[in-house]
């Protein structure tokens, strides 16, 4: 102890006069045990030392009473111990004067106010060399918080979770931080961001802080970025000279270099190091675990977040940026994959729109590549199943089946592994349950982009990337489509990085077009691309010859059959037989009808013999032939009876095949019809594929079609979305297809998208693709926009649904609002922002140094209120203008000699004539203040003659004034007229003159109409005073016969609204002549400023309005949502997220309110684990069924309570707002019960040939439903665990058991 304690016994009363020494003081360590037994009693205590300091004695007194024994040296050693060198359990109090201090300080409070920014997630350590102090080595080490948790941090550096969560998250778990959201908490979602300004007096130790850290060339900045980054300076190197392809611009990111340092920090002592190896030090920062983008700012928001890099011209250089590739390739690259893998190298995110078979594949397997060597992973997201079971497979043997996992709803192989495949479902689930694999995400693969235009499941691609963390790159696949700058720019800026958009039209191997008229082809699009007109022509006459012949066949062979008595005569019940319909009769006859030889819509099979013999001499096998129908690619495969295009040796291959891939079926299951039907279709060469197949007949279809055994295949338009199955020749058995709501002809991206499978590249030098018209031919316009015309522009399907909007608000840090306004659909809108701040500061501006209001006397008050009841009755008089354009009846009062009163911007009113009728204008402007007009009259546009006054000056040229006009005659004090009347006046005539307003400008349609021969319209400018039309409107001018009233509107038109708003006009225009203000004489220049005022303010308020989340397009239909929400308690007035609302954030593949009702009102407890699943399937199965399935009386109930269930959501939906919801047909919406009977009959254990002959739903249907509703079964799961159901979680373990078996859960051949 350096510090003792002052003496025990301070008080100089308690000193002993006597003086005695210590007693070690006269006795040593060796005679102790000569000390004498006892001391006199005499002896005080305390005894004096030699300095006169009073000093308690060592031992223990001893009193007559009684002898103690003699003290030991332990027993002094103890007593010192105890006494001098143990601490006193009690704080003395006379240290308080010594040790206690009080510091002066100001409160800040507005400082308490702010959150500070938590701990970094991170500490780097850094080595050092002792000799020179350069940096030799860093490692980073993670600081965990305890507070971080997944249930209340989004933060990357929040606590690791054990493995059973790390996949797929848990629904306790709040998402992780979204890149594409402004968060409250944004610092906790960025480890290593920087205050946004240093603050020097928060400085402890003054300046003896280092400004420059040991081994650095300089230290921290705060200035501006330069306009150098990481990258630049890497490829700099000594020489200074950067090379880069051109048109690519270099990105912003969190560590890009910082300006140089101050001069005197340039003069430190401190040794620097080369800019190079500063440079890879800097590299290695860079790629930390949790990089995060620079943070969003009003400079940020107005940058250029989509770049086009060009792709016409080579890449020579390629080699030399990009040195070493982390995937080698047998083959050079095209320009287009360089200039992706060259943006992919430097971190950037990519958008590559090519054809298909172009080879936008390749940039997928580089990015996974690249997370391979960088130890991440990356996500591969397709929109079918059966796409990514494919992608399994082609990865799995590019990578290695150890480096490749794929988790769907009901399969998780290989979760840990770099790639993980998956549809765009599952990794929207991910996102929403805070799964920590994502943490651990360097890249994320869409493929087959366009899809986002899908009505159903478009919204799905919009929530993923909104949601997905800052620190992923993306890779965005698509087909070539006419807006993919717009929306590569919505991605940049929805996720604040730069993204590359590598766009080519270029086809490996071109394509030609032929029609099929007549068994004969005729070229219409060469491998040019040019339409050939001519090749048209030919084919339209051919079939117009065609049929005309066919009309002369059956005109000839009706006259023939009359001459026939039994012919076509039959009574009673013969008339309703076939020979009624025009068929052959029983004798071999014909019988005449128009039916005769009819020609259809849809080839017959005499068709496709003939086009299959005439591919096959020409050598354009293997062929895919799309049709739009399920029913008819089974017809036209099982016509072709007595084809065949397989050798004997291809035969063999083929069976043993299809016995290998059955061997995992049950014996009965390898015997269902539809596999013997196709097993006889694949040996001779020829497969269906089509969603009613089979899963695993599907998959045996696709693999031998790829090895080339299968040499004609009809196909739906399924077969084209993704799957890598080129072909030699494409063919369309017709260009029109149902959508759902009608026949339509086929889009142009649907075209290209299946046309694009034909021509094998290495292969064929061109592909072939040809459209059979059995009974007419396309016109032109229609053919060559279908083929050549641009594909479908990428639109946001955007909308919301319960389960986001449950997800966001379980997140205090997440806003529903947010995820609004990042979607694709406000992307115009946030596009105009920056613009519309800019607007709004201009604005503010002004209206700050806006020169204070005129004292008059005359004006006062009084002008206000004038200024004030003009604009009342101008947005009373364009209500009811628009009102009337709306209307028919209307329109003969607009017409061209209609006498108006005007007041177009900086005009005093006039009288005019209009010289047309008001049309609607096409112009439009992508202003951010244009769009902010809340007027609809002003698109309307007609010419008017007007006798125009002198313009005031405006106090701002942008902001024209609008003066009122006053139907009374008035005069100034002078006699004047009156500036805000119309009339004559001697000094200032007005001048005739010609211009183009808007109905916005007419303030008065008087009743007179000229009868004058008008000027024409078409001129603009001053007209000549001599002119009949300005001689009789100035006469009017100058004595209206019945002064200036308003048209009747209220005896021509009777609507309600309209007799209102034309009542209003009635009773206020009469009292503009009662204010005070209009006899001052500086009446103009002081209405100017108040207009000018009141617009400033009226555009600040609309301003904020747009710029505001109440300018949302969605926003009262999340407004409604709440109140739903509300209704069922699955929110709080606060929006808190209570039980019934986490049980419905489980639901993702049934209608999530309806059954959290079943679930929470216990109805499910109520029948067995056979009727659950066949309650179940009604939410999952979704076509119509023709026939009514057999309900046995359990489910007959369950099928009651369903609909009941249904109808109360639905009322509630419809009692709060919800439009596209009603009551009535809410249940044929939600719920399909075609298939209750096959499911609870599966249940129960019956075989599934036993199951397919009690519908007549196709078996691939069957087995589709049966396995998503595994998924629904393992989401209700979850939701009794969510509530502490364990019955009812048994019970759904049992309905997974029963329905989890043979053919319908069978193992993929990818796998």
């Amino acid at each position: 102890m350096t510090d003792q304690p002052p003496p025990l016994a301070s008080d100089d009363n308690t000193a002993s006069e006597t003086a005695t020494p210590l007693l070690f003081d006269i006795i040593s360590a060796d005679s102790l045990n000569q000390v004498p037994m006892a001391i006199p009693s005499a002896c005080s205590p305390f005894d004096t030392n030699t300095n006169g300091q009073q000093t308690a004695w060592p031992f223990k007194t001893l009193f007559p009473a009684g002898i103690d024994p003699p003290f030991t040296p332990e027993d002094v050693a103890d007593e010192l111990e105890a006494r001098f060198f143990t601490p006193s359990p009690i704080f003395p109090e006379h240290w308080l004067k010594h040790s206690q201090r009080t510091l002066t300080r100001e409160v800040d409070y507005p400082a308490l106010l702010t959150i500070p920014p938590g701990t970094p997630s991170t500490v780097l350590d850094i080595t050092h060399d002792l000799a020179t102090l350069e940096v030799t080595a860093h490692q980073e080490r993670v600081e965990q918080d305890p507070l971080m948790t997944l249930q209340t941090a989004t933060s990357l550096a929040r606590l690791a979770v054990d493995k059973t969560a790390y996949i797929r998250g848990r629904s306790a778990n709040v998402p992780l931080a979204p890149g594409g959201l402004g968060l409250s908490t944004e610092t906790a979602s960025q480890p290593f961001a920087e205050s946004s300004a240093p603050n020097d007096e928060l400085s402890l130790f003054g300046s003896d802080l280092l400004s420059i850290p040991p081994g650095f060339a300089r230290g921290a900045t705060f200035q501006a970025r330069s306009t150098g980054t990481i990258g630049t300076l890497l490829r700099t190197g000594q020489s200074g000279q950067v090379t880069a392809p051109d048109k690519v611009t270099t990105r912003p990111h969190l560590l890009d270099s910082a300006p140089d340092v101050c001069p005197d920090q340039q003069e430190s002592a401190l040794p620097t190091t080369d800019v190079s190896e500063e440079a890879e030090v800097l590299a290695d920062l860079k790629n930390d675990a949790y990089p995060q983008p620079p943070a969003a700012d009003s400079q940020v928001s107005k940058q250029k977040w989509a770049h086009m890099v060009d792709c016409s011209g080579k890449f020579d250089n390629f080699v030399q940026l990009v040195p070493q590739l982390a995937h080698s390739y047998p083959f050079e690259l095209d320009t287009f994959q360089k200039q992706a893998v060259y943006h992919l190298e430097q971190g950037d995110s990519v958008f590559v729109a090519a054809h298909t078979s172009a080879g936008k594949t390749v940039v997928a397997e580089y990015a996974i590549a690249m997370a391979m060597k960088h130890m991440t992973k990356t996500l591969y997201t397709s929109p079918i199943k059966a796409l990514s079971n494919q992608k399994f497979r082609d990865f799995g043997q590019t990578f290695g089946m150890d480096n490749v996992g794929i988790l769907t709803g009901d399969i998780q192989i290989q979760p840990e592994a770099p790639c993980l495949v998956m549809t765009t479902e599952i990794l929207r689930s991910m996102l929403y349950r805070g799964a920590d694999l994502i943490r651990d995400v360097e890249f994320v693969i869409f493929d087959e982009v366009h899809y986002l235009n899908d009505a159903e499941r478009g919204v799905v691609w919009e929530e993923v990337i909104i949601m997905l963390p800052a620190h992923i790159s993306l890779v965005l696949l698509s087909a070539t489509i006419p807006n993919t700058q717009e929306f590569a720019d919505w991605v940049g800026r929805t996720r604040k990085r730069n993204i590359y958009v590598v766009s080519t039209t270029y086809r490996p191997v071109p394509l030609e077009h032929f029609l099929y008229v007549n068994q004969k082809s005729y070229k219409v699009v060469d491998a040019q691309r040019k339409f050939l007109k001519n090749g048209w022509k030919e084919a339209h006459d051919a079939l117009t010859s065609e049929v005309k012949k066919e009309k002369w066949q059956i005109k000839t062979k009706g006259k023939l059959s009359d001459n026939a008595p039994a012919a076509g005569k039959h009574s009673g019940r013969g008339d309703r037989g076939r020979g009624a319909s025009g068929a052959t009769g029983r004798g071999g006859g014909v019988i005449a009808g128009p039916s005769f030889h009819r020609r259809t819509n849809q080839p017959d099979t005499s068709l496709w013999v003939h086009l299959l013999g005439c591919l096959r001499k020409k050598a354009l096998l293997p062929a895919v032939i799309f049709t739009f129908s399920r029913r008819r690619c089974e017809e036209y495969a099982h016509g072709l009876t007595n084809t065949d295009f397989n050798t004997a040796v291809q035969k063999h291959a083929v069976q043993l095949f299809i016995t290998k891939s059955l061997v995992r079926l049950r014996e009965p299951d390898r015997r269902l019809p539809q596999i013997v039907r196709m097993t006889d279709l694949l040996r001779r060469g020829i497969a269906v594929h089509h969603g009613g197949l089979l899963p695993i007949l599907k998959e045996i279809v696709e693999i031998l079609f790829a090895r080339g055994l299968v040499r004609v295949l009809f196909a739906t338009e399924t077969f084209a979305m993704g799957v890598n199955m080129p072909t030699r020749t494409v063919v369309f058995s017709s260009v029109r297809k149902h959508d759902g709501h009608g026949m339509r002809d086929l889009l142009p991206g649907e075209y290209t998208q299946m046309s694009g499978r034909a021509g094998r590249r290495g292969l064929d030098s061109t592909g072939v693709v040809m459209i059979v018209c059995p009974s007419e031919v396309p016109d032109v316009t229609t053919l060559n926009t279908m083929l050549l015309g641009p594909s479908t522009r990428l639109q946001s399907q955007f909308r919301l649904t319960y389960t986001m909007i449950l997800n966001l608000l379980r997140v205090e840090s997440l806003k529903v609002e947010e995820v609004m306004k990042q979607s694709f659909s406000e992307n115009i809108s946030q596009q105009s922002l920056p613009e519309r701040e800019r607007l709004l500061h201009q604005t503010q501006a002004r209206l700050k140094a806006l020169a204070p209001q005129e004292e008059c006397n005359r004006c006062g008050p009084s002008l206000t209120a004038l200024h004030d009841t003009w604009v009342n009755v101008s947005d009373a008089r364009h209500q009811m203008y628009r009102l009337l354009r709306a209307m028919p009846i209307a329109s003969p009062i607009w017409v061209p000699g209609r006498v108006v009163v005007v007041n177009p911007p900086s005009h005093l009113p006039s009288l005019g004539v209009m010289l047309t009728s008001p049309r609607k204008s096409t112009a439009w402007t992508r202003d951010a203040g244009a769009q902010l007009s809340t007027s609809t009259t002003s698109n309307w546009q007609f010419a008017c003659l007007m006798l125009a006054r002198p313009q005031p000056t405006p106090i701002a040229p942008d902001y024209p004034s609008c003066f009122p006009f006053i139907p009374a005659s008035m005069t100034n004090l002078d006699g004047a007229l009156h500036p805000f009347a119309i009339g004559t006046s001697s000094s200032s005539p007005p001048q005739p003159q010609i211009q183009t307003l808007t109905l916005d400008s007419v303030c008065m349609t008087t009743r007179y109409i000229l009868s004058a021969p008008l000027p024409a319209g078409g001129t603009q400018g001053t007209v000549n005073c001599s002119d009949m039309a300005v001689a009789e409107l100035q006469a009017l001018l100058v004595h209206p016969p019945q002064g200036w009233q308003e048209v009747d509107w209220s005896s021509k038109i009777k609507a309600f609204d309209v007799q209102v708003l034309y009542q209003q006009l009635q009773d206020v225009e009469p009292t503009m002549s009662h204010f005070d203000c209009l006899a001052c004489p500086r009446l103009v220049l002081h209405y100017q400023r108040v207009n000018y005022q009141h617009q400033l303010e009226a555009m600040l308020q609309r301003l904020r309005h747009a710029m505001s989340d109440h300018n949302l397009y969605l926003l009262p239909d999340y407004e409604q949502r709440l109140d739903v929400l509300q209704t069922l308690q699955c929110i709080d007035m606060q929006g808190t997220v209570q039980l019934k609302g986490r049980v419905a954030c489980e639901i993702n593949t049934a209608d999530e309110l309806v059954l959290t009702e079943l679930i929470l009102e216990n109805i499910l407890a109520d029948f067995a684990p056979p009727e659950i699943a066949a309650m179940l399937s009604c939410f999952i199965f979704q076509e119509r069924c023709p026939s009514e399935p057999y309900l046995v009386p359990a489910l007959e109930r369950a099928k009651a309570e369903l609909i009941a269930t249904t109808r109360k959501v639905a009322a509630i939906q419809e009692a709060c707002g919800i439009i596209d919801v009603r009551e009535e047909e809410a249940v044929e919406s939600t719920l399909r019960f075609g298939l209750m009977e096959v499911v609870y009959e599966w249940a129960r254990g019956l075989t599934f040939n036993e199951i397919t002959e009690l519908t007549d739903v196709q078996e691939g249907t069957i087995v589709r439903t049966i396995v998503r509703l595994e998924d629904t079964c393992r989401e209700v799961r979850a939701a009794a665990r969510t509530i502490g159901d364990s019955q009812l979680y048994q019970k759904m373990e049992q309905v997974s058991a029963l329905i989890k078996r043979d053919i319908v859960f069978t193992t993929s051949l990818y796998f």
